[in-house]
């Protein structure tokens, strides 16, 4: 019985965080520009940083 009383807490708190699906399509886009930001550095350009040093 005490573990359904910690359950209504916890689906209490999940609400919070994520109410609707909505807001987690707006979280999408903002994830790929932050890729764009930082992209995995090309072979040829960590070929290339040795070889300029």
């Amino acid at each position: 019985m005490m573990d359904k009383k910690q359950d209504t807490p916890n689906e209490t708190a999940d609400v919070g965080l994520h109410p609707d699906p909505e807001p987690a399509k707006t979280s999408d886009p903002g994830i790929k520009p932050a890729e764009t930001q930082h992209p995995d550095p090309d072979v040829e350009e960590l070929k290339k940083d040795p070889a300029d040093q």
